[in-house]
């Protein structure tokens, strides 16, 4: 049985990429919240990005959300727990920057699905007009006025595919939960 040492790399996995150099023959796992919240061009940039410190023989492992199904989708986002968190943004902003005459409460969370984009946004959209000062900048928002705060996103298999092969590496295998539209793709890099 081969020896394998495994190390931890607790970084930033945009800035200090070329640590993977470091090793012979790098495997590099990224869970499927990491690479999700990273929309198409830099989901593309970062494979760019890794791909050149992979090479020769390293392999690149990525789990994926791939579920493409509405309804499904507004269950598991739209049940009041992500609203709580994109809404609580704004008590933070109320409490922890220098803001008078801001009201947190006259926002609502908005779930949209965006097929096109394979992409889950998160919104708030604005209750009421309202005027305040941050930062000594005065500011108006009127009602209506929608704030996108998170963007998930949902990359099928074939496409998700497609990016790793534009961006220079090439898949190996992918697996798919049985129960779930949960992916594991497993990639090496182009010779």
């Amino acid at each position: 049985m081969p020896e394998i040492s495994v190390e931890k790399i607790n970084t930033d996995f945009i800035k200090n990429i070329d640590l993977i150099k470091n090793f012979t023959k790098p495997v590099v796992f990224f869970k499927g919240s990491t690479i999700t919240n990273l929309s198409t061009n830099n989901c593309l940039k970062f494979f760019e990005r890794i791909s050149p410190p992979l090479q020769p023989d390293g392999i690149l492992i990525v789990g994926v959300d791939s579920n493409q199904n509405e309804s499904s989708l507004k269950g598991a986002y739209d049940d009041g727990k992500m609203a709580n968190l994109t809404l609580s943004i704004l008590y933070f902003i109320n409490r922890d920057l220098p803001v008078s005459g801001f009201d947190p409460t006259a926002f609502n969370y908005e779930f949209n699905w965006v097929a096109e984009t394979h992409c889950v946004e998160h919104n708030v959209r604005a209750t009421k007009d309202q005027d305040f000062i941050l930062d000594g900048v005065p500011i108006n928002i009127k009602s209506g006025t929608k704030f996108h705060f998170l963007s998930s996103y949902k990359y099928p298999v074939d496409y998700f595919q497609e990016l790793a092969i534009k961006s220079g590496l090439k898949p190996l295998d992918y697996f798919v939960h049985q129960n779930e539209p949960m992916v594991i793709h497993v990639l090496g890099v182009k010779n």
